[in-house]
């Protein structure tokens, strides 16, 4: 095989040392030629679709030892002429079409070859996912399955697209996010013959929240206020002289359900959800009414005994039984204590003690902090008092 430079060194040998006349150079130029290509092959064929159609403009190239590009002619005809020996890949391409063989691949070219293509159209599903405002909603799991098994997570303008799907093949298209509905559910196609564009129409899927509060014994607990806290939204419901409560129009979100009434203890303190995906109800409560302690006196925040000032601690006892009163200095002296029983007719009344900052002794105590605790059945409280003279 004689490449360029052979050519013109075989053509300066011909006019420098024999003189040879232009046509007989020119002869023997085009005799080199004709010989050189007697050593070259072609690869050809024809891309026709599944009826024996010829497919036009199709894309085919050559890569390997040589590199070239061309188009399918009228009759879906394509060639490469010229080709020497080697090894080469022959590959049709075009986004509308899969082909078969997908390409092939010569190792050592030694003949003319003829190398035939099946092209299959193939097709798109797409289309938008939006709300009742026609924006797209983000975040759309969109299935696709049948002859063909995916799935695509819609952006922000809710789009969705599946490609490259064979013809004459059986589709379903669903559409799904927690706490949203679609409409319609799901889309089905058979015989898929042409691009075909889908939209889904989406709408909130609000839940409830439902349950009672009430005591060990049964009865229901009123004026209870119940806090709904989720990631995007804060509701409050009171509940009924029954202890009913009801949450409505909430979001399918991360969110905890929370009771609150002074004066009470619930179990449990709360109830979360990761994330609220339906209807709940029976969120019960059990409220249990607990003591409440009070410590306060002096005008100015602190006790001045000088002026006859007295510390007065109020504590409501949730049960009968006995209630212990022990104030200390902050290392840990013991200065004065106090008890005091209450009988089942007493529970739930409110008490006031006062201490007139002096100690056992019934010596006044030095200016300072002062730790009061109180214990008792249903009473477990540690209060500070501030003396100063």
């Amino acid at each position: 095989m004689l490449d360029k430079k052979e050519v013109r060194n075989y053509f300066r040998i011909c006019t420098g040392l024999y003189r040879i006349s232009k046509v007989t150079i020119y002869g023997a130029i085009l005799s080199l030629l004709t010989l050189n290509s007697a050593f070259s092959y072609t690869i050809s064929g024809v891309i026709a679709d599944i009826d024996g159609n010829p497919v036009i403009g199709i894309a085919v190239e050559l890569s390997g030892d040589a590199s070239m590009s061309i188009a399918t002619d009228d009759s879906g005809f394509y060639q490469f002429p010229y080709i020497y020996e080697g090894t080469y890949t022959v590959t049709p391409w075009d986004a509308s079409y899969i082909f078969i063989p997908e390409d092939v691949t010569y190792d050592s070219l030694i003949s003319d070859t003829v190398q035939d293509f099946l092209a299959a159209r193939i097709y798109s599903i797409k289309g938008h996912v939006r709300d009742d405002f026609g924006d797209g909603i983000k975040g759309v799991t969109v299935n696709l399955s049948g002859d063909r098994d995916t799935t695509i997570v819609t952006g922000t303008e809710g789009y969705y697209r599946f490609g490259e799907l064979p013809p004459e093949g059986y589709y379903e298209v669903t559409p799904f996010k927690l706490g949203w509905e679609f409409t319609p559910p799901c889309s089905c196609y058979s015989q898929l013959d042409r691009d075909l564009t889908f939209n889904f129409l989406g709408t909130h899927d609000y839940y409830s929240i439902q349950g009672y509060i009430t005591q060990n014994n049964g009865s229901g607990i009123d004026d209870v206020i119940i806090k709904f806290t989720g990631v995007s939204t804060i509701k409050y419901d009171t509940t009924k002289e029954d202890g009913q409560y009801e949450l409505n129009w909430l979001l399918p979100e991360t969110c905890k359900v929370t009771p609150y009434k002074s004066g009470w203890e619930f179990t449990p303190q709360n109830i979360s959800y990761y994330p609220l995906d339906s209807r709940k109800t029976g969120q019960n409560f059990i409220g249990q009414e607990v003591a409440l302690v009070k410590v306060w006196g002096g005008e100015r925040g602190y006790i001045n005994p000088t002026r006859n000032e007295v510390a007065k601690i109020l504590f409501t006892p949730a049960i009968a039984g006995e209630v212990n009163i022990k104030i200390y200095t902050l290392s840990g002296e013991l200065v004065w204590e106090k008890a005091k029983v209450f009988v089942a007719g007493q529970e739930g009344e409110s008490q006031i003690i006062e201490w007139n900052c002096r100690n056992e002794d019934n010596e006044e105590v030095a200016s300072g902090i002062y730790l009061v605790y109180i214990k008792g059945i249903g009473i477990d409280a540690k209060k500070k008092i501030a003396v100063l003279k």
